[in-house]
């Protein structure tokens, strides 16, 4: 049997715990069962930890979903940087709804509850539920317009139901380089104003201390180095 303790000493090891920690961490922030307001990052993931044992030794098991939104994410962005705009566009549509399913379940008090809006809603109709919980208003119109257009544009390509090209002329492949490319700035901006909210309904600004959800947007294509 491998030694597991040689294992946790590796950096493949300290990488894993600390993802592990950092889920553990935010899962027990946004249910509520913690408070972090006046700890520091190690008082609070010490508080997390203490909660996880007792409640392991109240209930005998537990179990620990590992959230991977931002391995969604990252992906999502590396599609775009390689400029493959349909898959970059399927990860994106995946990250909004996984982000919305995460936030009605954390928000809600009753997750029995929630749980049929998760199952009977569109995802734009969770995005929107999820945006007037958290800001008391209904989601800018600019911000509908580009989930509505990123779910759109994700059911045609997994349905094969492709935009005919025109008989005549030739496709303008630059033109369709840059639309896409201001487009999918648009989506890195509805991210952002995602994680802005999320971050202050369950973290009070402090969610990069604790693993932070957005990562780095990374250059948009126009930015790369050339090949």
């Amino acid at each position: 049997m491998k030694d597991r303790t040689e294992y946790f000493e590796s950096e493949e090891g300290r990488a894993l715990t600390k993802s592990i920690m950092a889920s553990l961490t935010r899962s027990v922030i946004r249910k509520g069962f913690i408070d972090p307001v006046g700890k520091t990052r190690e008082q609070t993931e010490w508080e997390a930890g203490r909660f996880f044992l007792e409640h392991k030794k109240d209930r005998g098991s537990i179990g620990l979903v590992i959230d991977h939104t931002d391995d969604v994410l990252r992906k999502a962005r590396e599609f775009r940087d390689s400029g493959e705009w349909d898959y970059s566009i399927v990860f994106y549509a995946i990250f909004l709804e996984h982000w919305c399913n995460g936030f009605i379940l954390d928000a809600e008090d009753d997750e029995v509850a929630a749980r049929p809006l998760l199952r009977h809603k569109s995802p734009v109709e969770k995005l929107q539920i999820s945006w007037r919980k958290a800001e008391e208003a209904p989601l800018p119109p600019d911000l509908l317009a580009v989930a509505r257009a990123v779910f759109e544009r994700r059911n045609e390509f997994v349905h094969y139901k492709f935009p005919t090209e025109p008989d005549e002329g030739v496709p303008d492949i630059e033109g369709d380089t840059n639309r896409e490319i201001a487009f999918l700035a648009s989506v890195e901006d509805l991210v952002s104003r995602l994680h802005e909210v999320e971050d202050t309904y369950f973290y009070q600004g402090r969610a990069a201390e604790f693993g932070d959800r957005s990562g780095q947007p990374g250059p948009a294509p126009s930015e790369r180095e050339p090949d």
